[in-house]
């Protein structure tokens, strides 16, 4: 671990079980560009397409980083408190919106 990644690591909160199941699911940005995310041992990660996944790490309740991708991941939930999508934000370039797939 380097200086830069201990440093973000102790920016982390920790948050209960609910929540961070609340955020498991899968995002579209594009039918090809679909951002999976995962909850293992009471950890989240996040995968895009069939790329390694990465941990990230919680910040606040809804906003969360990846050092391993250098991103910020901001989760959107609507008025009922559901989790509808997120926004990813590299550290260098533009926000991309994705929205959360539901199950029918």
């Amino acid at each position: 671990m380097n200086y830069s990644t201990s440093l973000l690591m102790s920016l982390e909160i920790q948050l209960a079980d609910s929540v961070l199941r609340s955020y498991v699911g899968e995002y579209e940005f594009a039918p090809d560009a679909v951002l999976t995310v995962t909850l293992v041992d009471g950890q989240l990660y996040a995968q895009m397409n069939a790329r390694p996944r990465a941990q990230i790490f919680a910040e606040s309740p809804i906003q969360f980083f990846c050092p391993a991708a250098n991103v910020r991941i901001l989760f959107a939930r609507d008025r009922s408190r559901l989790v509808t999508g997120l926004i990813l934000q590299p550290k260098h370039g533009r926000a991309s919106l994705a929205h959360k797939r539901f199950q029918a």
